[in-house]
């Protein structure tokens, strides 16, 4: 029910037959980011200042936005960069029509934004206040800042461990499964259940498929 584009208004809800598809299509995708509350004006500025904050804390962080943004205004007069800056205006223009994004959604931008970061420093590093050379410093401490918060994060973030996540029970599950003839799965899930741990998807060719997974109607 929740529109794709801002233009849009939100769908009827349909009549679904399962709870967790209800909670997710009815409670979860219109909240998400109040996609349902956003007038035109509004959800265009709020949604690009969220973007941006978005992509900047998920593929650069601070030590890579400061060079980036100080160093813009070179990097626009750059006769080279013309057309990655074009590419780069029609993707923040596709995206910015959107009623929510999640960091996946930048994949096939996050290559721009490298080249026009790596351009950044490269004007950077030869700023200069007469024989000292400052911007080679900044340059070199600015990566290393990078490196340094990027291994934090490897190995000081806690990570779910493997043998208790969700979808590893269910790929085990499924290859057990798997060499012991055909199998139709229902699966009935738990009030408390995780509407984002979904067990039931399929092949695409689910005739040949040994394993079917479907959701529990309850008695006909």
């Amino acid at each position: 029910m929740a529109p794709v584009f801002l233009w849009q208004k939100p769908r009827p809800a349909p009549v679904y037959r399962h709870d967790v598809l209800r909670t997710f299509f009815i409670e979860w995708e219109p909240n998400l980011q109040r996609v349902v509350d956003q007038g035109l004006l509004r959800a265009l500025l709020g949604a690009a200042h969220y973007r941006f904050d978005l992509l900047w804390q998920t593929f650069l962080g601070p030590a890579l936005l400061i060079p980036l943004a100080v160093m813009s205004p070179w990097v626009v007069r750059d006769s080279r960069m013309r057309l990655p800056l074009i590419f780069s205006g029609v993707m923040a223009a596709g995206m910015s029509l959107q009623r929510y994004v999640l960091p996946h959604y930048f994949g096939p931008s996050v290559g721009l934004v490298f080249l026009l970061l790596v351009q950044s420093f490269r004007h950077l590093s030869q700023a200069h206040w007469g024989r000292w050379r400052f911007g080679h410093w900044l340059t070199r401490g600015a990566i290393t800042v990078a490196i340094v918060t990027f291994a934090a994060h490897i190995f000081c973030v806690p990570v779910e461990k493997s043998y208790d996540a969700w979808n590893v029970k269910r790929m085990r599950l499924l290859k057990k499964l798997s060499t012991s003839g055909q199998h139709l799965v229902l699966v009935r899930y738990s009030p408390g259940h995780n509407i984002h741990h979904e067990w039931v998807y399929n092949l695409a060719d689910i005739d040949r498929s040994t394993v079917v997974w479907a959701h529990d109607h309850g008695r006909a």
